[in-house]
């Protein structure tokens, strides 16, 4: 409506300059009248479009069209007479278009810095700051953890970018971990990587292990060998120096397909079956032949009573394995004397005795382990001066010192060599350095272990430093298997078709007093190739 009252009123203004030229008062006053009644009719009638013709039209006179260029001219002098129309024209209808002139039209391009408001739109890309904050957060801490790992990866090898190997420890002695540290400690150590490192065919793999102690218990053994290969994805088992840990582990270990490396303990079950399951030690037939050819050629006896543990596996197959041996040898087991946790602490080994000396036998027999040996020597004693021979499970330091007197003169059978070859002998000096003592049979077997593991590893069909630790396990197991003439502190190592070694020799000790009221093992002689 304002463009068309705004229409209306530049024709009127435009007629009212041309008549005021044209006339100038002879017929202004009846000019102003008609045009003031048309503006009243127009401004009553909808359409602007027809009012606008008939406010041009009018002026058909040649004069208003003639001069239509000299109205610059009267422009400016009728300023001076424009106020008597605007006097008339005030009391008409509509005065809201006579404050906005011709320059109306102007500044409203320029009030249109409404754009400023744009501006602020524009800005409100307030969104971009928020995209900066969030591309920068993002991307440091993406670039700097993957920057750190493919540094260490570099590092490993290019290769094999996950070269990581984890050994489980399953021990029970101190002698145990304390090799197995002293092997770690001889590898290389990477100070990018902040492990040990082992080279695998040109590949610089990180090594590192997990140790863990069951106490003695079997079923926890077993619980943690689960929890090792499940958890800790170690690439092998390392350990289980007695065969009531070993034969647990070991099933464990073949129905999960980690190999399994059993140092000291010699039950046939360990093995017996199991691909996976591994041994350096001697099995229990191997030294019952030894036993047998000692007591009958050293001790010159014929008949024998036995003396173990029937709750032990260790302890009662190697009793059985006595028995056949030396019936084979031609000689007579007088009797069987067996014993167990509960009735020891009832009678202290007094109705076992009471049976050893009623038997009359030529040598008494006592495949036990060591924590057991002071008391039943002692308990022995007491009554008879019988000769004894004692097994493998007799090794222990402590345990023969604080049998003292008791076990004078007593043979035992060991694993543990005499350490005549060079790298033995560099064994025993930095074992001796790092912990103050010799090592014993578990530290010679456990450093032996990983040594063997880790040349089996260099043998292995692949580098075995693959994400597919499943792979590395069988290809590992493989490796062992095929195991020819190992050189370790414990002799050379081939296995048999059981996994067991090839021609192990069996060690002779003889307990004497050393010192005054002080009695240890000295070597006596090695029974090989039984």
């Amino acid at each position: 409506m304002r463009s068309r009252v705004f229409v209306l009123f530049v024709a009127i203004a435009q007629t009212l300059l041309l008549t005021a030229v044209q006339g100038g008062n002879r017929s202004g006053e009846n000019l102003r009248g008609k045009f003031s009644r048309r503006a009243l009719q127009s401004a009553n009638e909808e359409t602007p479009a027809p009012t606008a013709k008939e406010v041009k039209t009018p002026p058909p006179s040649p004069q208003p069209v003639e001069k239509p260029e000299p109205t610059p001219e009267p422009t400016k002098k009728t300023k001076e007479p424009t106020p008597e129309p605007t006097k008339k024209t005030k009391p008409t209808e509509e005065p809201t278009p006579s404050p906005t002139p011709f320059p109306s039209p102007k500044p409203k391009p320029t009030k249109k810095p409404t754009k400023k408001p744009r501006k602020k739109p524009t800005k409100k890309p307030t969104k971009k700051p928020t995209k900066k904050p969030t591309k920068k957060p993002t991307k440091k801490p993406t670039k700097k953890p993957t920057k750190k790992p493919t540094k260490v990866q570099v590092v490993q090898t290019e290769s094999c970018p996950s070269c990581n190997i984890t050994i489980g420890i399953l021990a029970r002695q101190n002698s145990t971990v304390d090799a197995v540290n002293l092997w770690l400690d001889e590898q290389d150590y990477s100070k990018t990587i902040g492990k040990h490192t082992i080279s695998i065919n040109g590949t610089e793999c990180a090594v590192d292990v997990v140790i863990k102690n069951s106490d003695g218990n079997a079923s926890q053994a077993a619980i943690d060998a689960e929890h090792l290969i499940k958890n800790d994805k170690v690439l092998s088992l390392v350990g289980l120096e007695y065969s009531s840990l070993a034969i647990p582990v070991g099933e464990v270990a073949n129905h999960d397909q980690t190999p399994m490396i059993a140092t000291t303990a010699t039950h046939p079950n360990v093995t017996l079956g199991r691909p996976y399951a591994f041994r350096l030690a001697f099995t229990n037939a191997d030294e019952a032949r030894v036993i047998a050819l000692l007591g009958m050629q050293v001790l010159n006896a014929t008949s024998a009573v036995i003396l173990f543990q029937e709750d032990l596996p260790y302890s009662a197959d190697l009793a059985s394995e006595i028995k056949s041996a030396w019936e084979l040898q031609g000689g007579s087991v007088v009797s069987s004397v067996s014993f167990n946790e509960t009735n020891i602490q009832e009678s202290n080994y007094q109705d076992q005795v009471d049976e050893i000396q009623y038997s009359n036998a030529d040598v008494l027999i006592v495949p036990i382990l060591y924590d057991q040996v002071p008391d039943v020597m002692n308990a022995v004693r007491q009554k008879s001066d019988i000769p004894v021979l004692g097994a493998d499970g007799w090794e222990d330091l402590d345990a023969i010192e604080k049998c003292g007197k008791d076990c004078n003169n007593v043979f035992y059978t060991s694993l543990l060599t005499q350490f005549t070859s060079k790298d033995a002998k560099s064994f025993v000096k930095s074992y001796n350095k790092t912990f103050g003592i010799v090592p014993d049979n578990f530290a010679a077997l456990a450093y032996d272990s990983m040594n063997l593991i880790k040349d089996a590893l260099i043998r292995s069909a692949s580098t075995t430093c693959t994400t597919n630790i499943l792979q590395g396990r069988k290809d590992l197991q493989v490796a062992l298997k095929n195991t020819t003439n190992f050189v370790g502190i414990g002799g050379n190592i081939t296995f048999d078709g059981n996994n067991n070694p090839i021609n192990r020799c069996v060690d002779i000790f003889l307990i004497s007093e050393v010192q005054s009221g002080i009695y240890a093992p000295s070597y006596y002689y090695s029974v090989c190739g039984t």
